[in-house]
């Protein structure tokens, strides 16, 4: 039967941007922040940054991907 809910559940994403798209270098490491390949980490970390006209400057040294977001 069709019923009414107080508000509607949002798909959480995978990775917290909110978080980690504030302006503040972060470094996270495969297998223990993301667990894709690192060259698909930074295409997510591209689309977030899109979707929230940011900018952004990253760094890749092994399995550490080495980023920070800015306003254009």
């Amino acid at each position: 039967m069709a019923h009414q809910v107080p508000e509607f559940k949002h798909r959480r994403g995978k990775y917290p941007w909110d978080e980690w798209l504030n302006g503040a270098i972060w470094v996270v490491t495969k297998g223990e922040d993301f667990d894709c390949q690192t060259d698909s980490f930074v295409a997510a970390l591209d689309y977030a940054c899109k979707t929230r006209k940011l900018k952004y400057q990253t760094s890749i040294d092994g399995d550490n991907v080495t980023f920070q977001s800015y306003e254009v």
